[in-house]
C-alpha cells in the first residue's frame, strides 16, 4: 500500500474534530495528543508493511425511541485514523 505520512496527519486532523471517546484501549483523543507523532509514525510503518492490524471496537446498546435497542461501536483513536486515512484515499473530495 502506497501510503503517505502527512495524509495519515491530515487524517489524524479530521479525526480530531469527531468523537473524543476511548475505544476499547480507554485512549481517548485528548489522551492520544500526546502520543500522536509517535503513534502516527508506527501507523506509517505498519501500513507500509501490510501489518497493520484493527483493534476490536468498544460496543454498547443505545436505546430506540421506537423502542428496541441499537448498538453502537467505537473504534480506538488509531483505527478511527485508519478509517479517515482509507475515506480520504477513496473520496478524496469528501
Amino acid at each position: 500500500m502506497n501510503v503517505c505520512a502527512e495524509h495519515l496527519h491530515a487524517a489524524w486532523n479530521l479525526v480530531q474534530r469527531g468523537s473524543r471517546a476511548a475505544g476499547v484501549d480507554n485512549i481517548t483523543v485528548d489522551l492520544f495528543t500526546g502520543i500522536a507523532q509517535e503513534h502516527i509514525r508506527h501507523l506509517h510503518h505498519q501500513l507500509q508493511r501490510d501489518r497493520y492490524v484493527a483493534s476490536p471496537a468498544r460496543g454498547f446498546f443505545l436505546p430506540k425511541k421506537s423502542g428496541g435497542r441499537r448498538l453502537i461501536g467505537i473504534p480506538t483513536v488509531r483505527d478511527r485514523i485508519v478509517q479517515r486515512f482509507l475515506l480520504q484515499a477513496s473520496y478524496p473530495y469528501l
